[in-house]
């Protein structure tokens, strides 16, 4: 008999496949230059894949032969979970794999965007890696005054200018830089987070190191 947290799993489980073949049917019904991916159900092709590269934060070289591009948010619990799986392909893979991170805050009103313009803010001062790694291991910033919690964040990881950090964090209206990345979220049909891009394969929830070397063996065959 099988326990109760097992069952559990098996519904999440199939769960989040049904969740994301229902965003699959709504990507290809679009009318996008999408397909399927050979071998998984649940992963569409992109074509003119790498345009999607060129706007947010990176980190690695720009000629690498594999490029994560990542839609997140800041309070997804499965982006945080996506995190150390990343850092491990990053470690293993070296030169070879680019990370390029696009904000996707799901709701434009919430901490999750005052977060995003809090790590681009960081980006101005060449520490946003730093800065948005520190979002995913605290939750501080999550309950209560988000902007007081995020100013303290940019002391903790060292921001050399913290005037200026805190008043690009005070400022009010969009940030153009996260305008783009939505908009390239809407683009490609994306509804919810993490959504991952790599080298054309686009797909939904955590990108784990197992899943990664099937789609690193496919692209250097």
């Amino acid at each position: 008999m099988r326990l109760l947290p097992e069952r559990l799993l098996d519904v999440a489980t199939i769960l989040a496949t049904v969740s994301a073949l229902i965003i699959l049917a709504l990507m290809l019904g679009r009318g996008s230059s999408s397909s399927r991916v050979d071998g998984d159900p649940t992963a569409i092709s992109v074509e003119n894949w790498a345009r999607y590269a060129e706007g947010g934060q990176r980190s690695g070289p720009t000629d690498a032969a594999i490029t994560i591009i990542e839609f997140g948010d800041y309070q997804c619990r499965y982006c945080r979970e996506a995190e150390p799986h990343l850092a491990a392909i990053m470690r293993e893979y070296g030169t070879e794999v680019a990370l390029v991170f696009r904000h996707f805050p799901l709701v434009v009103e919430s901490a999750s965007y005052t977060a995003a313009r809090a790590a681009e803010c960081a980006g101005e001062q060449d520490a946003f890696w730093p800065f948005h790694q520190r979002l995913f291991l605290s939750r501080n910033w999550q309950v209560g005054d988000a902007r007081e919690a995020l100013k303290q964040l940019g002391l903790e990881v060292g921001i050399a200018d913290q005037v200026s950090f805190e008043t690009c964090v005070e400022g009010q209206g969009s940030v153009p830089a996260i305008a783009a990345d939505l908009e390239a979220a809407a683009d490609l049909g994306i509804s919810g987070t993490p959504a991952f891009l790599v080298n054309g394969r686009l797909s939904m929830g955590v990108l784990d190191s197992l899943s990664f070397a099937g789609i690193y063996k496919q692209v250097r065959r």
